[in-house]
């Protein structure tokens, strides 16, 4: 970029936009955060320019690095459709502008903030990510989280977590644990690191197994991962930290999760019968629990339970007879029973 800063008020917005989006990569300081802000708030134009220019720019990142790109024409077309388009759509972007400018100050800290370490001593925690995936993270373990705008890359350096991942293919989703990468898009496993090895149980889904950044080149040579590259629901695969891997067998998926389900204590105080569906659904991949009827959406409850298992909130609603339980799959139905 031969443009500097003073000459942002000067030069055409698209290339201001663009000025801008290295310049929040190569010097992400809060002064120059701040400048941006007073840029973008000055004209929705600059919002909308900006924008295209970020998704320009992604999509140069993920582009093949290995084929000839014309950038200066993907540019030009870029340009033209713009224009074309900013005839017919100019009043909704406006107005779409105004909420997009609110969002550009998180965006920007979400690109450029530091990694996160999570760690627990006896107690287990749920840890929301802010990409709407969960872990429940057990006793005694750590774990450090790099999101970018291409990838999520969770470290867990010791110890075991449940991973239940939102489905987001343009950022893959990877746990990086012992000399194993677990790769995963919209799915449920577990993942444990012991002194020798990793045992990876899927809960639902399928995991992709690959050797990971911190085996040596020797190991590498030897590991048998190429040979096992998945691993689905109902199985689970053990890693050694040499690289080779055990047989994948089919496991009971319940009993390799039950450490989560005895820790936890669930406790809600007079909340609606559907948000306490909602969240033992969250601690589980099934079944899933679905409440049928307005009426008892909205009923209140104040409640303790001793763990997060489904069956703990059933047996509880089992003691009302007014009310029945219908299997649907993987779901369990939750209605009033019919006269």
């Amino acid at each position: 970029m031969t443009m500097d800063e003073s000459q942002l008020v000067t030069g055409p917005i698209d290339e201001q936009a663009a000025w801008w989006i290295h310049a929040l990569e190569d010097d992400p300081t809060p002064e120059r955060q701040a400048a941006f802000l007073r840029w973008a708030n000055a004209s929705p134009r600059h919002v909308m320019e900006f924008a295209l220019a970020q998704e320009v720019d992604n999509r140069l990142q993920r582009f093949n690095r290995t084929r000839h790109l014309d950038v200066d024409a993907l540019i030009e077309r870029s340009k033209q459709e713009q224009q074309s388009n900013r005839r017919r759509e100019w009043t909704a972007r406006i107005a779409a502008s105004i909420a997009v400018v609110g969002l550009l100050s998180a965006s920007v800290a979400f690109l450029h903030r530091e990694p996160t370490t999570y760690a627990t001593t006896e107690e287990q925690q749920l840890i929301d990510l802010d990409d709407g995936s969960v872990v429940a993270l057990n006793g005694q373990s750590q774990m450090r989280v790099e999101f970018s705008a291409d990838a999520r890359d969770l470290y867990l350096e010791k110890g075991q977590g449940i991973f239940r991942v939102r489905h987001d293919k343009s950022r893959p989703f990877r746990v990086h644990a012992g000399t194993t990468v677990v790769e995963a898009v919209g799915t449920q496993f577990d993942v444990r690191v012991a002194d020798d090895q990793t045992i990876v149980a899927v809960v639902e889904g399928i995991v992709q197994l690959k050797p990971g950044s911190s085996a040596t080149n020797a190991t590498e040579e030897k590991s048998t991962l190429a040979e096992l590259p998945r691993v689905t629901a109902g199985q689970s695969a053990t890693i050694r930290h040499d690289g080779h891997t055990e047989e994948v067998k089919k496991i009971d998926v319940a009993a390799a999760t039950a450490w989560r389900q005895t820790a936890e204590q669930l406790e809600f105080k007079n909340e609606p019968l559907e948000e306490i569906a909602n969240e033992f659904n969250r601690h589980n991949a099934m079944p899933k629990l679905r409440i049928q009827g307005e009426e008892l959406r909205e009923r209140r409850f104040i409640l303790v339970f001793k763990n997060a298992s489904p069956e703990s909130l059933l047996n509880y609603l089992a003691q009302d007879d007014a009310l029945e339980f219908i299997h649907e799959g993987d779901d369990i139905v939750v209605r009033e029973r019919t006269r």
